[in-house]
């Protein structure tokens, strides 16, 4: 009974860690308390809605953190962020998300549009730069 119990702690704790995206302290977390407050921080963020559950979130989350790192190493005044849909749901219901990940760019905390390129570090850069007049960095 223990061991088994052991184990289902175990698993419970690898689908947590697999469910959870891709980490850099260059992607804002966002959640319902703080998401208008940090849009109005940051003139451009493109901010990603996603389900921890999500297979397409999860194989997004690393090009998505590079990109974040990235703009932030070229000294871009953009931000990348991310807000878990199934938490904060009054947020997610605002922007009436209904599929995982949608990408959002905003600017000055207004929505702008949503971002439908290509999932690379490279493409998603390349947008935000594009979109605050930047020069394009290589990545």
């Amino acid at each position: 009974m223990v061991r088994a119990l052991l184990l289902l702690l175990c698993a419970m704790a690898w689908a947590h860690d697999a469910a959870a995206p891709a980490e850099s302290a260059n992607v804002l977390i966002l959640t319902d308390a703080n998401f208008e407050e940090t849009l109005q921080k940051h003139e451009y963020v493109l901010v990603k809605f996603y389900a921890p559950w999500c297979g397409h979130c999860k194989h997004l989350a690393p090009e998505y953190a590079k990109a974040a790192d990235a703009l932030q190493e070229q000294g871009s005044k953009t931000a990348l962020a991310n807000l878990d849909a199934t938490v904060e749901k009054a947020t997610a219901a605002k922007f009436n998300i209904r599929g995982y990940p949608t990408l959002i760019l905003f600017k000055n905390g207004q929505e702008q549009e949503k971002y439908s390129g290509a999932r690379t570090a490279e493409a998603i850069a390349a947008f935000m730069q594009e979109k605050a007049g930047e020069k394009k960095g290589d990545l």
